[in-house]
């Protein structure tokens, strides 16, 4: 009777261990995409940090004007013609990430009318590459108006250098259809600002050129 008190206890061992491992077995693929993604959200976040471009553009939030973001870069011997805005938001190399068209909620959320662009990846291509306003209309609001730019290169890259190309800079925009350029600079095949490149605005006109591509405004 001891013998097969004992041989039932080992049995029921077994099946204890059994069912252990079946469910460790059961949970391992659970916690794999669980630690997967952590590490997904958390290279996320690290390529947002090292965010080598990033533009923001802001005009009265109680204002209904307008006011379109053209962001572009071109390389002539690479064939490379890459322009977003309201038409195309995003590009190989840039978004535009937030696009207001003026006032048209009797309780904005703040008192701004802002628009983002930033770069997606890490790293911008070898160009020349600027920013521009345009209005694309009034909607009963009235011109002029001023709008605030701020544009950063490397902001957090791996660099080490933060540059700022525009710290809150105003504009005043007078007409429908003015499109200016507020800022131009040129990045080398090692994905580094040409030093001195920022310097001198190169006036490119994109929204009075149908968006399909940007031609100097002479």
């Amino acid at each position: 009777m001891d013998k097969w008190r004992i041989f039932s206890r080992r049995e029921s061992d077994h099946a204890i261990v059994q069912g252990d491992l079946t469910l460790l077995i059961a949970i391992i693929p659970f916690m794999l995409v669980f630690l997967f993604l952590i590490h997904l959200n958390d290279a996320s976040s690290k390529d947002q940090d090292k965010n080598p471009f990033e533009v923001t553009v802001e005009w009265d939030g109680k204002s209904p004007v307008d006011i379109d973001t053209w962001t572009w870069c071109t390389n002539p011997s690479t064939e490379l013609w890459e322009i977003v805005s309201y038409q195309n938001r995003k590009g190989k190399f840039l978004l535009l990430d937030q696009d207001d068209r003026g006032y048209k909620d009797e309780s904005p959320l703040d008192d701004k009318n802002k628009e983002k662009v930033k770069s997606l990846g890490n790293r911008l291509p070898a160009a020349l590459c600027g920013v521009n306003l345009h209005v694309y209309g009034t909607n009963g609001g009235t011109l002029p108006i001023e709008v605030t730019v701020s544009a950063v290169l490397f902001k957090g890259h791996e660099t080490g250098k933060q540059i700022v190309l525009l710290d809150q800079k105003k504009f005043t925009l007078s007409r429908v259809g003015e499109e200016i350029t507020t800022t131009s600079f040129e990045i080398d095949t090692e994905g580094k600002l040409m030093v001195g490149s920022n310097k001198t605005t190169i006036q490119m006109r994109c929204a009075s050129s149908s968006g399909r591509n940007c031609t100097p405004a002479w």
